[in-house]
């Protein structure tokens, strides 16, 4: 099953990647050919694929509250898919994540609000 929405990160999990993963990572580099280069991951085509589905169904955490610029990439083209997400993202899905929750309130609200506007007339 697929994850859908905002990813809650680890602080143990990122402070690992940033000391021990970049050691491993560089000294895997050093021996394995072919290790981080692209087009690598479809030498586990089942973990490829969920990664890309995974990325693409949610959204970084830390990139809801930046309003700056995105981070320049290597890429010739940009294809818009590393914007920043702003305020209005998060809003809407703070929105969503209390109609969902709170689904009987806001169908009570419907209602009363359709009933208003039709003895308005």
């Amino acid at each position: 099953m697929v994850k859908v929405g905002i990813r809650r990160r680890s602080f143990k999990g990122s402070f690992s990647a940033m000391t021990k993963g970049r050691a491993t990572r560089s000294f895997k580099r050093a021996i394995i050919p072919g290790y981080g280069k692209r087009g690598m991951g479809w030498l586990h085509p089942k973990r490829k694929i969920y990664n890309q589905i995974y990325s693409r169904t949610t959204v970084d955490s830390r990139k809801l509250f930046s309003t700056g610029r995105p981070r320049r990439t290597n890429h010739s083209t940009n294809s818009g898919s590393n914007q920043t997400w702003g305020w209005g993202m998060l809003l809407l899905f703070l929105l969503v994540g209390l109609a969902i929750v709170y689904w009987k309130v806001v169908l009570v609200v419907i209602v009363v609000l359709g009933v208003v506007l039709f003895l308005k007339d």
